[in-house]
This record gives C-alpha cells, sequence and structure tokens, in this order.
C-alpha cells in the first residue's frame, strides 16, 4: 500500500467512525428533542404559540378536521422503525431505519384524539425537531401505559362519535392551503321500530345512500331526515 492510498484509508476510517460515534451519542436526544417540539405543536393548537418546524400545515389541518382545541398534551416519545425494498441487480434487498416518533393527546370539539408525529428528517440539523409527518391512532395502536382508564374511553368516545375512522394524512395537513372546514356527519336520531314500516321509512329517507340503508338494517336508526 503506497503512502497516498494508506493516508486516504486512515481518513476514510476516522470519519466512519465519528459519523457511528455521533450517531450512539446523539440518538437518545432524539427522543427528548421529539418530546420537545411535540409539546410545541400541544401549545400551537391551544395557545396559539410558535409551531415547531415544518408543523404550521398541520396546525391549521388538525384545527380544521378537529375544531377548537382546549387541551393537548404529550403522552409518549420512542423509536420508531421502518422497512422499504429496493431493486438492486442481486435482487430485492430491505433495509430500515430509525427515526423518533412522539404522541400527543388533543381534547377538542370533535372528541378527544392521539396523534402521532414523525420527525424523520434526514438533514444534518435540527433533524429531531422538524416535524415531517402526522397521522391519528386508533386506540388500538396509542402504547400500552400512555393513557389511564378515563382517558382511553374518551378517546373511544371520540372515535365513536366521529364514525369510527381516524383523518387521513390529507385532512391533517393543510398544505393545498385548505380553509374550508370538514363536513360533519349528518345527526342521527336513535329510534326504535315498532314495525316493518318504521324500517321502510326510514330506508326511503335515506335517499339511496348505502350506509344510511346499513344502518337502517343493522343498527335500528332512522336518518335525520326520516324524523318528521
Amino acid at each position: 500500500m503506497n503512502p497516498r492510498t494508506l493516508v486516504f484509508s486512515v481518513i476514510g476510517f476516522l470519519f466512519g467512525s465519528a459519523l457511528i460515534a455521533g450517531a450512539i451519542l446523539l440518538w437518545p436526544h432524539g427522543d427528548r428533542a421529539a418530546r420537545r417540539a411535540s409539546a410545541q405543536f400541544a401549545g400551537a393548537l391551544v395557545g396559539h404559540d410558535a409551531p415547531p418546524r415544518g408543523a404550521a400545515n398541520f396546525v391549521r389541518g388538525v384545527e380544521g378536521y378537529f375544531g377548537r382545541v382546549s387541551d393537548a398534551r404529550v403522552i409518549d416519545a420512542r423509536t420508531a422503525r421502518r422497512w422499504h425494498a429496493r431493486h438492486t441487480s442481486h435482487g430485492l434487498k430491505r433495509r430500515s431505519y430509525k427515526f423518533p416518533v412522539a404522541d400527543v393527546l388533543l381534547h377538542t370539539e370533535r372528541g378527544a384524539a392521539v396523534l402521532e408525529l414523525e420527525f424523520n428528517s434526514h438533514a444534518l440539523t435540527h433533524s429531531y425537531e422538524t416535524v415531517t409527518g402526522l397521522s391519528e391512532l386508533p386506540p388500538r395502536l396509542v402504547p400500552a401505559g400512555a393513557l389511564d382508564d378515563a382517558d382511553r374511553a374518551a378517546l373511544a368516545r371520540g372515535l365513536r362519535a366521529r364514525g369510527g375512522f381516524t383523518a387521513s394524512a390529507a385532512e391533517l395537513s393543510d398544505a393545498a392551503g385548505r380553509t374550508d372546514k370538514v363536513t360533519l356527519p349528518p345527526v342521527v336520531t336513535q329510534a326504535e321500530p315498532s314495525s316493518s314500516t318504521d324500517m321502510l321509512h326510514c330506508i326511503q329517507a335515506s335517499n339511496g345512500n348505502v350506509e344510511a340503508i346499513q344502518r337502517c338494517a343493522t343498527s335500528n336508526r332512522i336518518p335525520s331526515g326520516a324524523v318528521k
């Protein structure tokens, strides 16, 4: 090995070692930074404080979907793993990478909800403090021990009140400058059909809406248009 090659080999080894050491030392800081940024996100929703990096559109999206947020707090921060596959000359290869996530419990006009913030930035600076994604967690995916029984009950009630479906990524983002409010589902009046005639009126009032017809048949509910 000539001296020039030896020098480059030593430099490469030292650089690689420094990167590995930096990752080992900074990784625990990632969860703490994600927790701090998530607390800042909660403050932006409740107190209209400045949002963390990358979260301005998400703040507007959450307010547009859930309405006014009366309370928000961070309930968990941890490391997530994501897999991706790519085709190479040797076939399909799967690799994984890790990044911090944090969960925030909200109490809103449309009930309780848990949102998960992702900090999956590949930037060399502020990567653990930049929000790159936001999603609503269904109750079954909320980490064990993150909520007490009362909060879990409120979370279940909130999801039922919103039709049993979690918000989509598009609904939680205002990237396109959306200013319209999400249309709330129609009010459904509980009723006990006393005869087949009541069921017929229920189906006729659904105006061909498949979901409304299914509610007539399975949950004994009459759409609001059927109540005279």
